[in-house]
């Protein structure tokens, strides 16, 4: 790193962050997915509601993305 200069365009300064950002989503979205396998009779009951659970797993999965894609370009140096 220069004198003086960022290193925010470094994957490796932001492992942490990227860690803990996977693991939160991660969570959050297994929470999620339990939440709707015990409650599927009662979400398929409702016209709209499979659509929106299936947005929501989505959803999480991508919020995953990014920080996943930060560790994995750290892996591949």
């Amino acid at each position: 790193m220069e004198a003086g200069g960022t290193d925010a365009h470094r994957p490796e300064a932001w492992h942490d962050l990227a860690v803990a950002a996977v693991g939160a989503t991660a969570a959050l979205t297994g929470l999620l997915f339990v939440a709707v396998s015990t409650n599927l009779d009662r979400i398929l009951a409702f016209p709209t509601l499979p659509r929106r659970a299936a947005a929501t797993l989505g959803l999480g999965i991508a919020a995953a993305c990014p920080n996943a894609w930060v560790l994995l370009v750290e892996i591949r140096r």
